[in-house]
């Protein structure tokens, strides 16, 4: 069996070379990856390595399954649930953004509560000073949600939005 960094690797790899494996290989990884990332065997790094990744290798190709959907939002659970709920402060700006950009490019729309931490952990983390990155975020979320990202712009606008993880 391979290991978590194993996996994150490959996937990684197979991104990098712009190969593009089956729809049964992509679905196996999946739930392999799935089943590891929700018994905490990832990294909040590996993680998102493998979310960008296959964002990289979906991105041209077919739409991801309903159940490999699942199996994505499985995954963002296990970053949030890292370090005691602090999984997503615990990437960096660039993770936070490229992991926006997956989930545009994948088409996966995770819970409001989770975009709701996510939204947090970054602009706690300083998103609101580099205004490349911020409207990378902004647009990719709103490819995600955008009635969401509306609510949450006027919450955030006039004082009310979470900055410490509560919806707006």
């Amino acid at each position: 069996a391979f290991s978590p960094w194993h996996l994150t690797n490959t996937c990684w790899a197979c991104a990098s070379m712009n190969f593009k494996p089956s729809t049964s290989w992509t679905k196996k990884f999946l739930a392999v990856t799935a089943r590891l990332a929700d018994g905490g065997k990832f990294t909040v790094n590996q993680l998102s390595s493998v979310i960008w990744s296959l964002a990289v290798i979906k991105r041209s190709g077919e739409a991801l399954l309903a159940s490999q959907q699942l199996q994505i939002l499985v995954l963002l659970q296990a970053i949030s649930a890292a370090s005691s709920g602090q999984g997503l402060r615990q990437l960096g700006a660039n993770g936070r953004s490229g992991l926006a950009w997956a989930l545009a490019t994948l088409g996966v729309a995770p819970s409001r509560p989770w975009l709701a931490q996510y939204l947090a952990a970054c602009f706690e983390g300083g998103l609101a000073a580099d205004h490349v990155r911020c409207a990378n975020v902004l647009f990719c979320l709103a490819a995600v949600d955008y009635e969401y990202l509306v609510e949450w712009l006027e919450g955030f606008l006039s004082g009310d939005a979470m900055i410490g993880g509560g919806e707006p």
